[in-house]
């Protein structure tokens, strides 16, 4: 079970970086498209942060209507830390990542350390957990669009 959890963590983990860097896109050998493929989804975010800005500076009349001024602002929090979690993972981290799961790769089907099945039972435990996590993340992702 454990090689099996380990397995399908992996798979959404390389999926997400997939989806999210658009590397379904076909490369190419020009730097540029790969610049523009990985700033694709920032310039969305940034755009989302302009229009937040221009709501707050210039369509609202006045802050008398709290709850625009909340959304509005928590839009632009939102925006900001969307961007540094896409960055600091999938842009500047993603290398390290793909190590760790390289590194648990070995760590899953090593059976020669003397700690190994106490090891097998904790990792079990806890990459059932992370899937399950990460299964409810995905689908929450993939059908937030739809209406409640």
């Amino acid at each position: 079970m454990l090689v099996k959890y380990h397995r399908e963590l992996k798979k959404i983990i390389l999926f997400f970086f997939k989806v999210w860097r658009l590397d379904f896109l076909p490369g190419s050998d020009w730097r540029i498209i790969g610049f523009l493929k990985l700033s694709a989804f920032p310039v969305l975010l940034v755009m989302g942060w302009i229009f937040a800005y221009w709501h707050i500076v210039y369509e609202m009349k006045d802050f008398s209507n709290f709850l625009d001024v909340a959304f509005t602002i928590t839009f632009v929090i939102a925006y900001y830390q969307v961007l540094m979690v896409y960055l600091s993972i999938n842009v500047f981290n993603r290398d390290g990542v793909i190590k760790i799961l390289a590194y648990f790769d070995h760590l899953v089907t090593d059976r020669k350390c003397e700690i190994s099945e106490i090891r097998q039972r904790i990792f079990s435990g806890i990459l059932k957990n992370a899937l399950l996590f990460s299964r409810m993340f995905i689908n929450r992702i993939g059908f937030s669009w739809l209406p409640c």
